[in-house]
C-alpha cells in the first residue's frame, strides 16, 4: 500500500487521518507545518501528500510551491484538506499551485478514502463512450432513379422540418437550463457565505470559552493568534501587546513566520509605522485595510512581503493595549469591511481576557502575599506563646514550692490570715501552671505533624473513658458508647479531642444527681459526625460563637473550673484533619458536641 504524508498543525486532525487510512493498509507520516513537512519528504519520499492550508512557520500553499519546484517531487500528487468555510479560497489556491483535489474539513470517511484512492490511481477509469459512427445504422443505399424519387424527397423534407423544430426546442431548453444553473450557483454562493459566517461565529464563541480558561499570558496570546489566523483565513497573523504607543513590547505572537523571522519582526513591531497608523496619537486606534500589494502596510522590513493587509487596535473599555494584524487572505479576494468588523470584535474579546488575566494574576499574588504574612504572624505568635509559657513554668514552680515549705515548716508562726493568703498564692500558681500546660498543648497541636493511620475509633473512645473511670465510678455516671466507624487520623491528636470533650461532659454534669453521657455517630449533611452528648449545665446558643476561642468561658470559674483552652485545642485538631466542629445546647438541658474528619471518616 501507499506511504502518505499528512500536514496539519492540529494533532487531532492528523490522528484521525492516520487511523482512517491506516485501516486500509496505508503507512502515514505526520508534520505540523510546511517546514517539518519538507524535512519529512527529504527523509522519505511519500506516494501522496495531504496538507492543510493555515499552519505556523510555513503554510500549505508555500509548501506545495516548494514541493513542485523540486524535480524529484514535482509530480507528487497532493490533496488540500481544509475547513469547509475556506473551500472556495482553497480551490483558487489549488489552481495557482497545480493541485487537482480539494477536500472539505470535515469530510465523510468514505469521501476521504475515495479521494485518496483516486489520487493514487487506484480507482477504475471511467468507461469511454463509443466512437461516433461505430455501431450505428448502415448507410442507406442510393435510391434508384424512377417513380419513388418524389416520395423520398418529401420524406426528407418532412424530416428536416421536424429536426429544425426539435433544434429550436433544444435551444430554448438550454437557455432555461443556463438560467437555472446560474441561479443554483448564486444560491450555492449565498449558502457558502452563510455557512462561512456561521462557522466564524462558532469560532468566536469557542475562542471566548478558551480565553476564559487560559491562566498564562503566553498561552493566552498564542491561543488567540491561532484563532485569529483561522477565523480570518490569512497566511500571516500577529498580535502585539504594548500598552500604548511608544511603550516597550510586552508580548508578541505570530503565525505564518518561521522562528528566525518572528525574532527579527519582534524587535521592530512595537514602534513600526503600522503600529503608529493603527494606534494613532494618544492610542485612539483605527482600522487599517490595504487591498493590493502596492498599498503601504507599515509592517517591519523583516516581515515577508504581503499582498493585502488588515490591522486594528486591541482595545476594551476605550483603552488600547496593543494591536493585531492579518495579511495575505486565502484566495483571490482581499479583506473586506466585514473582516474588519470581525477583527475589531476579536481584538475587544482578547483585550477583555487580557485585563481579566491581569486582575486574576494580581489577585493570586495578593492572596499568596497575605497568606504568607498571616502564616508568618501565626508562627511568630505560636513561637512566642511556646517560649513564654515554657519560661514561666520555672518561676511558678518556685512560687508554689516555697509557699508549700513556708506552710509546712512555719505555719505555727503565721497568723490564720497569713496562712490563707499563702494558700491562695499556691492555688493561683497551680492554676497558672495548668493554664501554661494547656497553652503548650495548644501550641503543639498546630506544630505537631499529622501522622495519619487507620484508627479503631470505638476502641480509642473506650481507652479515653477508662482514664476517667475513677470519677465515673465515684459519681455513678452513665457513659454509653455506640457503634463508631474506623477512621484515618492521627491517633494521639484525636485522643486529645476525645479526652477534652469527655472531660467537659463529666465536668458540666457534676451538679446533676445522675450524669448521663453518650458517644455516638450520625449522618450530618452527607457526612458521618461523631458526637459527645451530656445532660449537664448546657449553655445559651447565642454565645456559641465564643465557644471555641482561646480563654473563652461561658460559665463562672466559681461554678466550673478550667482554663478556657480545651475546646480551642479540639477545634484546631479537627480543622487540621479537614473536618469541622460545632455544638448544640440549651441551658440546664445539656449539650452535644459534634465533629467530623472530612473524607477520612468512613
Amino acid at each position: 500500500m501507499a506511504h502518505i504524508l499528512v500536514l496539519d498543525d492540529r494533532a487531532l486532525n492528523r490522528e484521525f487521518l492516520a487511523t482512517l487510512l491506516g485501516y486500509y493498509g496505508h503507512t502515514l507520516d505526520e508534520a505540523a507545518d510546511g517546514v517539518e513537512g519538507l524535512a519529512r519528504v527529504g527523509e522519505r519520499k511519500p506516494d501522496l501528500v495531504i496538507t492543510d492550508l493555515l499552519m505556523p512557520n510555513m503554510d500549505g500553499e508555500e509548501f506545495v510551491r516548494r514541493l513542485h519546484a523540486d524535480p524529484a517531487t514535482k509530480d507528487l500528487p497532493v490533496i488540500i484538506y481544509t475547513a469547509t468555510y475556506r473551500v472556495r479560497e482553497a480551490r483558487e489556491i489549488a489552481d495557482r499551485v497545480g493541485v487537482r483535489r480539494v477536500l472539505a474539513k470535515p469530510s465523510e470517511p468514505k469521501d476521504i478514502v475515495a479521494a485518496v484512492a483516486e489520487a493514487l490511481g487506484e480507482s477504475a477509469p471511467a468507461a469511454q463512450p463509443p466512437a461516433p459512427g461505430k455501431g450505428g445504422a448502415p448507410k442507406p443505399e442510393v435510391a434508384t432513379l424512377g417513380k419513388g424519387v418524389v416520395e423520398e424527397l418529401d420524406a426528407v423534407e418532412s424530416l428536416n422540418l421536424r429536426l429544425a423544430h426539435l433544434l429550436e426546442s433544444a435551444v430554448q431548453v438550454a437557455e432555461e437550463q443556463a438560467k437555472s444553473l446560474t441561479a443554483v450557483r448564486a444560491l450555492e454562493n449565498v449558502l457558502q457565505n452563510v455557512q462561512s459566517l456561521s462557522l466564524r461565529l462558532t469560532g468566536l464563541v469557542e475562542l471566548g470559552l478558551d480565553l476564559a480558561k487560559a491562566r498564562d499570558p503566553r498561552e493566552l496570546i498564542d491561543l488567540f493568534c491561532r484563532a485569529l489566523q483561522d477565523i480570518l483565513s490569512s497566511r500571516y497573523a500577529g498580535v502585539v501587546v504594548i500598552g500604548g504607543i511608544g511603550e516597550p513590547l510586552r508580548q508578541f505572537a505570530a503565525r505564518g513566520l518561521d522562528d528566525a523571522a518572528r525574532a527579527r519582526v519582534a524587535r521592530e513591531i512595537a514602534d513600526c509605522p503600522a503600529a503608529k497608523r493603527v494606534l494613532g496619537q494618544g492610542g485612539a486606534g483605527r482600522l487599517v485595510i490595504s487591498l493590493k500589494p502596492s498599498d503601504v502596510t507599515g509592517l517591519p522590513a523583516a516581515h515577508p512581503p504581503v499582498t493585502n493587509f488588515l490591522a486594528c487596535p486591541v482595545a476594551a473599555h476605550d483603552k488600547a493595549i496593543g494591536w493585531l494584524y492579518v495579511a495575505d487572505r486565502l484566495g483571490e479576494g482581499a479583506f473586506s469591511s466585514d473582516d474588519g468588523r470581525i477583527a475589531m470584535a476579536l481584538g475587544a474579546q482578547f483585550a477583555t481576557a487580557w485585563d481579566s488575566l491581569g486582575l486574576y494574576t494580581e489577585l493570586e499574588r495578593l492572596v499568596a502575599q497575605r497568606t504568607a504574612e498571616l502564616q508568618a504572624a501565626n508562627d511568630e505568635l505560636e513561637s512566642f506563646s511556646y517560649s513564654v509559657s515554657h519560661d514561666l513554668r520555672g518561676p511558678l514552680r518556685a512560687i508554689d514550692g516555697f509557699s508549700s515549705i513556708v506552710l509546712r515548716d512555719h505555719a505555727a508562726a503565721l497568723p490564720a490570715e497569713g496562712r490563707r493568703y499563702l494558700g491562695l498564692v499556691r492555688e493561683g500558681a497551680q492554676q497558672m501552671a495548668r493554664l501554661i500546660d494547656d497553652l503548650l498543648t495548644f501550641a503543639k497541636s498546630a506544630r505537631q505533624p499529622i501522622a495519619r493511620r487507620t484508627v479503631a475509633l470505638k476502641e480509642l473512645v473506650n481507652q479515653c473513658v477508662a482514664e476517667f473511670q475513677g470519677e465515673i465510678a465515684e459519681r455513678k455516671a452513665e457513659v454509653a458508647v455506640g457503634n463508631l466507624p474506623d477512621c484515618r487520623a492521627d491517633a494521639a491528636l484525636l485522643k486529645q479531642v476525645l479526652v477534652n470533650l469527655l472531660g467537659n461532659a463529666l465536668k458540666y454534669t457534676r451538679k446533676q444527681p445522675r450524669a448521663k453521657i453518650e458517644v455516638g455517630c450520625r449522618s450530618e449533611n452527607g457526612e458521618q459526625a461523631i458526637y459527645v452528648k451530656d445532660n449537664g449545665a448546657g449553655f445559651d446558643m447565642k454565645h456559641a460563637g465564643k465557644l471555641f476561642g482561646v480563654f473563652q468561658r461561658l460559665h463562672q470559674k466559681e461554678d466550673f473550673e478550667g482554663t478556657g483552652v480545651g475546646l480551642a485545642i479540639v477545634q484546631r485538631v479537627v480543622h487540621r484533619h479537614g473536618g469541622r466542629v460545632w455544638a448544640e445546647a440549651e441551658p440546664d438541658k445539656g449539650a452535644t458536641f459534634y465533629f467530623t474528619l472530612g473524607k477520612d471518616l468512613a
